[in-house]
Order: C-alpha cells, then structure tokens, then sequence
C-alpha cells in the first residue's frame, strides 16, 4: 500500500507540478521570444491555473490513496493524466492558438500513454 501510495499520490503529482512548471517558463519564453517581452498576463493566468490544477489533483490522489487498499480505484490517477490536455491547450491558447508553436506540446499526453495496451491507451489518446 505504501508503494501504491508513494507512486500515485507522490510521485506522479510531483512530475505533473514539475511539468506544468517548465511549461509556465517556456509561456514566457515563447512570448519573450515572439513580441520581445514576456506576456506577464498569460504567465500568470496559466500559473495560477496549474496550481490550483496540481493542488487540486495532489489533494484528490493524496486522501483517495491513504484510504484503505480495498476502497481504491484503479482509474482515478489515470482519469487526471486524462485532464492534461485540456491544460495543455489552455497554454496552446494562451500563446496565440493556432499561430503558436506550442501547439506540438499537445502530442504529450499521447507519449506519455505510450506504455498502456488496450481501451486505457485507445483511451487517453482520444481524450488527447
């Protein structure tokens, strides 16, 4: 239980605050590099939104997993990595829709299921 617990309300949280930082400073720097200045507004809008969308996710992952081995779903942790690319999107549009260059990032999700077989990974790529 405490190796469950460790990977899905742990670890994996972890790498999505982790990510959603990292794509926070590439916000500012596509837009530094766009209009010569970094667009304070979209940074700012998107990092707020990731953190209250990891906060949120940590949360829901953090009591769900400390509850007893029997009560736990298997898809809860899959159904947030489901999330994502609605996230990413909001980045997408937030640096000019269609005309940025960050619209290659919404292929993320995509690899990141790459590792699953069947309906889970007919799944994530769809909701990609």
């Amino acid at each position: 239980m405490a190796r469950l617990y460790r990977l899905h309300a742990v670890q994996i949280p972890l790498m999505r605050a982790s990510a959603y930082a990292l794509l926070t400073v590439l916000i500012a720097v596509y837009t530094s590099a766009l209009d010569g200045r970094v667009n304070v507004r979209a940074v700012t809008q998107f990092g707020f939104a990731a953190a209250i969308y990891c906060a949120t996710t940590w949360l829901a992952l953090h009591f769900h997993y400390s509850r007893p081995l029997d009560t736990h779903e298997a898809g809860m942790a899959f159904a947030f990595t489901l999330l994502d690319p609605f996230m990413i999107a909001t980045a997408i549009y937030l640096t000019g829709g269609v005309a940025s260059w960050l619209f290659l990032l919404i292929l993320l999700p995509i690899f990141s299921q790459s590792y699953l077989n069947g309906p889970r990974a007919v799944l994530g790529a769809v909701g990609a």
